[in-house]
């Protein structure tokens, strides 16, 4: 009876031993990396940052901010700014005025009056202070004021003419309305003459 106890003991260790290596089944890790891989999937479609909804609604703020920021500018600084819209970038422009002395020696004879009306000419200079680069795929529209609704300014190639939207020192500027475009997606926004900022805003987005 005495020899009979260490060996019931040794059956339960040895019993414990071999439930607690058991580990997973296959089943069991299939439906565990069934539900990462779906939570997984669901993330990266909620919240990529490259789909066109996060496409369109940074251009759109980066867009206002330059206009915004223009707008300021011309303002403050009572000079002429635009925004220059290719056909996949946007730039802020600004032209400052410079007086240019044109009656240094050359090797041109010049008379007295001719170098008296030279002097203190004034030109333009055209500085480039921000620009943006829309996203790859992403095509650009301008329409000016007054203009029928299916009279869209587009860039087609890079040698084709660009187009501007003035600020003027006075706090006005043209109404324009600028389209989005990525595939079958578009965005429209109307802007504001008075502050340069998006009036309205409509929009058909499919990501």
């Amino acid at each position: 009876m005495a020899n009979s106890i260490p060996k019931m003991i040794l059956a339960v260790r040895t019993k414990s031993r071999h439930t607690a290596a058991r580990g997973f089944t296959l089943l069991e890790m299939m439906v565990t990396l069934s539900l990462i891989v779906l939570l997984i999937t669901f993330v990266f479609v909620a919240y990529k940052p490259d789909n066109n909804s996060e496409k369109m609604k940074k251009a759109t703020v980066k867009l206002e901010a330059l206009s915004a920021r223009g707008h300021t500018m011309a303002l403050l600084h009572q000079q002429p700014f635009w925004l220059r819209f290719e056909r996949n970038k946007v730039l802020l422009q600004g032209g400052v005025l410079t007086s240019v002395d044109t009656s240094t020696d050359s090797d041109f004879d010049f008379n007295e009056e001719e170098e008296l009306t030279g002097f203190g000419e004034e030109e333009t200079t055209i500085i480039d202070y921000d620009s943006y680069d829309f996203p790859e795929g992403m095509e650009v529209y301008v329409r000016r004021w007054g203009a029928s609704a299916q009279a869209w300014f587009h860039q087609e190639k890079p040698e084709d003419p660009v187009i501007f939207w003035n600020f003027g020192e006075s706090g006005l500027c043209e109404p324009v309305s600028i389209k989005m475009e990525i595939e079958e997606s578009w965005s429209i926004v109307e802007m504001d003459p008075l502050t340069a900022r998006i009036a309205d805003e409509t929009s058909e987005i499919y990501d």
